[in-house]
């Protein structure tokens, strides 16, 4: 290599390197998470219900060589369920209900506009089986999001009642009741790690 090519990759190095902050290696993220765990499995049903998170907005910054991982408020309630039967048009939410260990209802629960319909869409699932054949089946998906409802970092009750209504007509009624602990994740480590 000849001289100028060996100095412009020495700048080069020098240069990128002061790109990176000192205190935090490449790879190294700083957790500053929310997750809220439920305490119990939902309890076996022949009912129809949905299935529910709580969706923290957690949001990864600076993938690559070190960043932070975050949750912010107001956190949503995420619901969904899986028509494999092809019969329901409405998933509906009459009731929302937020209580956190403390007693205090959730005013941001009580300012929704019920009830909220949510309408199927089609989905196509593909998959392969033995001998390399793909089999495409239409599910319907029922899902949907109740926005900016908690507001609290605190174990909580979630109450939610609806009821899902078939193409005929057919109304079928759930009702969920489930409790969430709380979990924090401050500091920092390898994003793999995790």
């Amino acid at each position: 290599m000849n001289l100028p090519t060996i100095l412009t990759l020495m700048i080069a190095g020098v240069v990128l390197s002061s790109c990176k902050p000192p205190s935090a290696p490449v790879g190294v993220h700083q957790f500053n998470t929310v997750t809220f765990d439920l305490t119990s499995p939902p309890p076996a049903s022949t009912n129809r219900i949905p299935n529910i998170w709580l969706d923290t907005n957690m949001e990864v910054d600076g993938l690559f060589g070190g960043g932070k991982v975050k949750s912010s408020k107001p956190y949503h309630i995420r619901i969904d369920y899986t028509d494999n039967s092809d019969s329901f048009e409405t998933l509906e939410i009459t009731k929302v209900k937020v209580v956190y260990d403390d007693g205090k209802v959730e005013d941001a629960a009580k300012e929704l506009t019920l009830p909220i319909r949510i309408r199927a869409r089609e989905y196509e699932v593909v998959n392969s089986i033995a001998g390399g054949r793909i089999v495409k089946t239409k599910v319907n998906l029922l899902s949907g999001t109740l926005r900016d409802v908690i507001t609290r970092d605190e174990s909580l009750t979630l109450v939610l009642e609806g009821l899902f209504t078939t193409k005929t007509g057919v109304q079928h009624p759930y009702m969920i009741d489930y409790h969430y602990t709380v979990r924090f994740d401050k500091g920092s480590r390898l994003l793999e790690d995790r």
